[in-house]
């Protein structure tokens, strides 16, 4: 679960900083860093809470990574939870982030539809997994 967790941060993370480079405001900029850093900390909490033992699984069977005693089924749960709404909303939102900065350049509008439309194929795989 450590690796899926590091992958998927690690892809979003890299695409918002590929969008911080071609945006200009302050704005988009702010809102960008903020998504990268809720981000990463949601899915840093939610590999963590995957690391302690589980109270509903016998101490035998279960070791643990962290020193704390046990941790409830449905704390983890909420947490992995809380980390998959957070990366789900913004898969959205970075995928349809591109066309405000596409829509204001020099192209031919065939071609801006293709450029977004290219860059917004994350929302297909967003309402994929949400079924």
């Amino acid at each position: 679960m450590t690796t899926a967790h590091v992958a998927v941060t690690l892809s979003k993370t890299a695409f918002a900083i590929s969008l911080l480079r071609l945006v200009r405001g302050k704005g988009s900029k702010i809102f960008l860093w903020t998504a990268i850093i809720v981000l990463n900390v949601a899915y840093a909490i939610a590999t963590v809470l995957g690391w302690a033992r589980h109270c509903d699984e016998g101490l035998e069977e279960a070791p643990a990574l962290l020193p704390i005693e046990c941790i409830s089924a449905a704390s983890r749960s909420a947490g992995l939870g809380i980390a998959i709404t957070i990366s789900g909303v913004l898969d959205m939102v970075l995928a349809l982030f591109p066309w405000s900065i596409v829509w204001k350049l020099k192209l031919r509008k065939a071609e801006k539809l293709g450029i977004c439309v290219a860059m917004s194929l994350g929302v297909l795989w967003v309402l994929s997994g949400s079924r």
